[in-house]
């Protein structure tokens, strides 16, 4: 089911973290799994390729690592901005008020955050590996983690191409409304109470 949005609501939380007008939103640990590295770099070639205005918002504890690659790609100037920790009924705010959600993880069991972005109806970009093309199906851009190219195409496109990102946004919605923990519930207790 899709999330309601309290608009004022919205409001407070922008304000409560500082969030800037547009930006491009990951949300996961800080570990190399999550790729973090990658998306930097594709981050930095977005910018010094186009005039997006887009900051790059990273809503996981800061890690002094990737805080030192952001330094070396020159960008604490404000253009990437480290959350830390935010309240549980905070999430649906901050993939609301994003302008996309990138996931490029190289693994996940399940990636839980992707159907999170997708109810709000933040559009989705995330890894063409592990579980991400199965729980996405067709409603997210599907990019190789390896390549700080392939993300950042995946993001110009979604930013520059209004007709696209709205069928993500809509494909999002559509493909979110097959997860919930009761029908995850049901399809458990179903496996094991066959014989």
């Amino acid at each position: 089911m899709t999330k309601k949005i309290n608009v004022k609501q919205e409001k407070k939380v922008k304000a409560k973290y500082k969030l800037p007008d547009k930006y491009i939103l990951t949300l996961s640990t800080i570990e190399p799994r999550k790729n973090i590295e990658g998306l930097l770099k594709a981050f930095r070639k977005l910018k010094n390729e186009t005039n997006l205005p887009h900051k790059l918002l990273i809503v996981g504890q800061k890690n002094e690592k990737i805080f030192a690659k952001v330094k070396q790609f020159n960008q604490e100037n404000n253009a990437v901005i480290f959350t830390g920790f935010i309240a549980e009924k905070d999430k649906p705010y901050i993939y609301h008020l994003a302008d996309v959600f990138v996931y490029p993880s190289f693994f996940e069991g399940f990636g839980l955050p992707l159907v999170e972005a997708m109810q709000t109806g933040c559009p989705v970009i995330t890894s063409n590996l592990s579980s991400m093309p199965e729980i996405v199906g067709n409603a997210a851009r599907l990019i190789n983690p390896h390549s700080a190219n392939a993300i950042k195409e995946g993001i110009k496109k979604v930013l520059e191409d209004a007709n696209y990102r709205q069928q993500l946004q809509q494909a999002g919605i559509r493909r979110s409304q097959n997860f919930s923990w009761e029908k995850c519930a049901k399809e458990t207790l179903q496996i094991i109470s066959e014989p």
